[in-house]
């Protein structure tokens, strides 16, 4: 089968689906636009960055870039037209989004039948009264709609009720992430989400502004990019005391071994976001075993269980409970290492993105298969 990809080619989770999709033989070209914006997921500057995206390259049968004049959403809409022409000239079977908001609606005006879309979280959470009504028409007329997790599945359904949508996580890598060693140095607490506001990594300085002095020694790593880095290290800056602020730390954007390896250094795994499908940096943080510290929004509920007290969820907004919850930890750090199996078995279960990729794999040659036979 061969695959044309309408995809962030600097998203990593992106580019593990499109490396596997080749892997399982398929022919799978790579879309997407030159010039990236301010809201880039990493960055393609950063030269850890150009490592894997070099190795996407390598690794897939084509890479396509379209130097759109525009960098406003129009460009989706004009980028139809060439979408259409890469996908006639490779002679793809199927056209996927990885993403239902631009992507998905490039894939639908293509005109490229069939198409497949990939919702992954705001594309679909944080819709407008006109996004929705974009919504409904892309992802119905899709032939398949991947949903990441059971409640974005459910309110894309709301959205788009005559979709044939599958919930279907993006899930992790079992095998590149494994149980942290739990190094006997500083604690170290780690966050890879970016510096969005959706994301709200800034809750997280606003809690260790609330530690005591006498709080154990520890580590804040910052792994991400974004276009709120610099505010983020401004407002470390100006409400931590010295000592306080050498302890958080901003890689601002790595590779994927050095994400890999920078969670196997760490302890417990912290992450405020406001909304999300299903956290794929939650999942890689799981299946290291770490012990997870969320904002209690309903994706991340089902992966904290009051039975196992396997993690801890965090009111949004709430600065003082977010620092207890991370001084429990940091003072009971024996907790973490009590609990990494069991936050690993969890993923191994539900998230492993190696059987999760077969099974979107299997769906989109069905639909292509079916195309085939209404045609006929």
């Amino acid at each position: 089968m061969r695959i044309v990809l309408c995809m962030s080619y600097d998203s990593p989770w992106s580019i593990m689906i499109a490396q596997e999709l080749q892997s399982l033989g398929h022919e799978v070209h790579v879309f997407d636009f030159a010039k990236r914006n301010a809201h880039a997921y990493v960055g393609v500057g950063n030269p850890r960055i150009a490592a894997d995206i070099e190795r996407l390259k390598s690794g897939i049968s084509g890479f396509h870039l379209l130097n759109s004049p525009v960098s406003s959403e129009f460009k989706y809409v004009m980028g139809a037209p060439e979408l259409r022409r890469v996908a006639r000239e490779v002679r793809a079977d199927t056209v996927m989004a990885l993403y239902g908001g631009g992507f998905g609606l490039m894939a639908y005006l293509s005109g490229v039948r069939p198409y497949g879309v990939y919702v992954v979280g705001s594309d679909v959470l944080k819709a407008g009264s006109m996004r929705r009504v974009i919504n409904g028409i892309v992802l119905g007329h899709a032939a398949k709609v991947f949903a990441n997790g059971e409640y974005l599945a459910e309110q894309t359904r709301l959205q788009a009720p005559n979709a044939d949508i599958i919930e279907l996580l993006i899930g992790v890598d079992v095998e590149a992430f494994k149980v942290s060693s739990f190094p006997e140095g500083p604690f170290q607490f780690i966050c890879s989400r970016g510096f969005t506001p959706i994301y709200n990594n800034e809750a997280i300085i606003e809690a260790i502004a609330r530690f005591p002095e006498d709080t154990p020694d520890f580590r804040m790593v910052f792994v991400s990019g974004g276009p709120g880095l610099n505010d983020a290290k401004a407002l470390a800056d100006n409400l931590l005391p010295p000592k306080m602020r050498e302890r958080v730390i901003f890689w601002g954007g790595v590779s994927y071994d050095e994400l890999t390896s920078g969670l196997s250094s760490s302890h417990a795994f912290v992450s405020m976001s406001r909304s999300d499908g299903t956290a794929t940096s939650l999942l890689e943080a799981m299946a290291t075993g770490l012990y997870p510290i969320l904002s209690d929004i309903p994706q991340n509920r089902p992966w904290v269980s009051k039975d196992l007290k396997n993690g801890t969820l965090v009111p949004l907004d709430d600065a003082d409970l977010l620092a207890g919850a991370m001084l429990d930890v940091l003072r009971d750090r024996q907790s973490c290492v009590r609990l990494a199996e069991v936050n690993r078995g969890v993923i191994e279960e539900r998230a492993n993105a190696r059987v999760n990729r077969r099974e979107l794999a299997r769906h989109l040659v069905e639909a292509v298969e079916s195309h085939g036979r209404s045609r006929r």
